[in-house]
């Protein structure tokens, strides 16, 4: 009866043991890609910003680039046997609201593979996104080459493995590709002539950069040169547009959580599930030798041991393992706030950036008043400014004003023609004589004439003139280097100009000739600073350093200084911005309370707690075990074993 029951359990064992055995390529080849596939309710936003330089014709250049804010949208409509179908838009939108350029297109996807299959729109090969390159899902060889198909261009891209780089903590493979697509159907009716005697077609580069266990798209950027062409000849007449895109740093960051958390996944149902089946059908296939070697070597441990070897090595085991459990909870918990860290520096680096380009779109907004009128008088300047409610929408803007562009020569009349407004004490300051001036004429809000910066010469600066001689020769927006503000208080600060021309110039020579004057902005740092975190707030520490170049102690190159500044931080990054010809160098610090979570910190320690006490108990009870062994044999009572 005994026997029977062995060889009933022997069965069984391997009768399990086969059935885990033959379970592993089952998961691996139809269970698990199913546990990472794409949802069916997919809906994934990306923000893209943009920047167009449109071609005039009349003048025959670029007119200077324009940024705008574009969205890359992911959206499951429908899905059916093993299919989904993703409606993939483009719509660029200015930084305003107004919309600019919409395109949309409807892919049949294979959620599991990502890839295109036969439906909707048209029949297209290659993936929604990429391809998993790595591991026992892996879909292609590692760093292979691949189809893609973006919304924008309605054409499939070739993309070829070109480095790996770093990026939020992740090794990514850069795909890039070189393409022509044709836009005339995308654009006919929208723009002049466009699909009924001439076309619109591009020559295009984009960059992927893509995780190669989940095959999902970390970032990506592209720039294209587009052109006219005549429909009959197919001959190009001339330029449209030259654009570039690319993924937007806060965008990228939520982008890498995402992916941290899919790759985790990747690596549970791919790593961790069929090794645990394998060893667990290992264990069952050869239950029988493996008892038999392990009740020997037990029996010898505990004879050589007597009573305590055994039981201080199973704590140990269990304590060691606990350990283990717990450093890796520890770095996993790590790695994730390293993670929300390098998301919060690249958010804030984004809102920087961004609330930049808002105020030179205001500025933009002054040049355009000067270009649309023969004279901009004091109220038509106040009023405009009023119009803005820089107070409420433009926060961290201390002063909107215009200075005159003054020759040599020509400095008296000016004088004169200011004091004649009623400003009898109007003076060009600092006084002397030089071959050109930029005096403040409108400053808002104008508290008096004492204002300092009234008549202030900003070309007699030599970090205000380097800004505006750039703003001059460029033709667009320009931020100065640090400068300590005129006026009371003597804080520190940065101005943005925008240059005001005569006329419509064509190089550099004519912008100098054409100058009429610079639209500015002055900005006090702190103020500018806490504009952007009037909101959500920071838990990081942030010092901003002027240049490139800046030591990280120098005093004279710090623009700013949060209180959240750690002496020792545990986390630190250096980060840079440039915009408007200016870098700024910022250093991000984080102490060991950043991104605290009471609960999930604690779980390393509580691993370590229930780990020790679990050893403890082992040891006890092996202990115990042990002794009455030992007594056992002791006493004779086993000769007959």
């Amino acid at each position: 009866m005994l026997s029977t029951i062995k060889n009933n359990a022997t069965v069984f064992r391997a009768m399990t043991g086969l059935f885990f055995l033959l379970l592993i390529p089952i998961w691996i080849l139809a269970i698990g890609p199913r546990l990472i596939q794409i949802p069916h309710d997919l809906n994934h936003v990306v923000q893209v910003s943009s920047f167009d330089n449109f071609y005039d014709e009349e003048l025959g250049e670029y007119v200077g680039e324009k940024p705008s804010s574009t969205k890359l949208r992911y959206v499951s409509l429908v899905q059916g046997d093993g299919i989904i179908s993703v409606r993939n838009s483009f719509d660029v939108q200015s930084l305003l609201g107004d919309p600019v350029f919409s395109v949309s297109r409807a892919y049949a996807v294979d959620p599991i593979s990502g890839m295109h299959i036969p439906g909707s729109e048209s029949n297209r090969n290659g993936y929604l996104f990429a391809p998993r390159m790595m591991g026992l899902l892996a879909q292609a060889d590692n760093k292979s080459s691949f189809e893609y198909w973006h919304p924008n261009y309605d054409t499939p891209i070739t993309m070829a493995y070109a480095d790996t780089v770093s990026q939020f903590g992740f090794a990514v493979y850069r795909y890039e590709s070189k393409f022509s697509a044709d836009q005339t159907g995308d654009l006919a009716g929208k723009l002049p002539g466009v699909g009924q005697d001439k076309g619109v077609v591009l020559d295009g580069q984009i960059s992927l950069w893509i995780e190669p266990h989940t095959g999902r798209i970390l970032r990506y950027s592209d720039s294209a040169e587009a052109y006219f062409y005549d429909l009959a000849t197919g001959k190009r007449t001339h330029p449209w547009n030259k654009f570039r895109n690319s993924t937007a740093t806060v965008s990228a960051a939520e982008q890498a959580q995402s992916i941290s958390l899919l790759k985790q996944k990747v690596f549970l149902v791919s790593v961790i599930v069929p090794s645990a089946f394998f060893v667990l059908a290992v264990f069952l296939l050869f239950y029988g030798t493996i008892s038999r070697r392990v009740r020997k070597i037990l029996y010898w441990i505990a004879s050589f041991g007597k009573t305590w070897l055994l039981p201080a090595l199973s704590g140990l085991i269990v304590l060691g393992f606990a350990c283990l459990l717990a450093f890796v909870s520890y770095k996993i918990i790590d790695n994730q706030k390293k993670t929300h860290f390098e998301s919060e520096i690249n958010k804030t680096n984004e809102m920087i950036t961004t609330r930049l380009g808002q105020y030179a779109n205001v500025l933009r907004g002054g040049r355009g008043m000067f270009d649309a009128s023969d004279v901009v008088d004091r109220d038509e300047w106040k009023k405009y400014r009023d119009s803005l409610n820089i107070e409420s929408y433009y926060p961290g803007m201390r002063g909107f004003g215009f200075a005159k562009a003054v020759r040599a020569g020509e400095e008296d009349e000016f004088i004169e023609s200011v004091q004649e407004e009623g400003f009898p004490k109007f003076r060009i300051n600092p006084i002397g004589e030089r071959d050109f001036y930029a005096p403040v004429l409108f400053f808002e809000p104008f508290n008096s004439e004492e204002n300092g910066a009234f008549g202030f010469d900003k070309f007699s600066n030599p970090v205000r003139r380097s800004a505006l001689e750039f703003a001059r020769d460029s033709g667009g927006a320009a931020l100065s280097g640090k400068v300590i503000l005129v006026g009371p208080g003597k804080h520190p600060g940065f101005l943005m100009y925008e240059p005001v021309f005569s006329y419509r110039p064509k190089d550099v020579a004519e912008r100098r000739d054409a100058l009429y004057g610079f639209v500015f902005g002055s900005f006090r740092v702190q103020n500018f600073m806490d504009s952007i975190f009037l909101q959500e707030g920071t838990t990081l520490g942030i010092r901003v350093f002027d240049d490139a170049h800046a030591n990280g102690d120098s005093v004279e190159n710090l623009m700013f200084e949060n209180n959240i500044v750690k002496s020792n931080p545990k986390y630190k990054k250096i980060s840079s911005i440039y915009a408007y010809n200016r870098i700024w160098t910022i250093e991000y610090t984080a102490g060991r309370e950043f991104s605290a979570d009471s609960v999930r910190d604690s779980v390393p320690v509580i691993i370590l707690i229930s780990g020790l006490s679990l050893a403890i108990l082992i040891f006890v009870i092996v202990h115990m075990a042990s002794l009455r062994r030992v007594q056992f044999l002791a006493s004779g009572s086993g000769a007959n074993e």
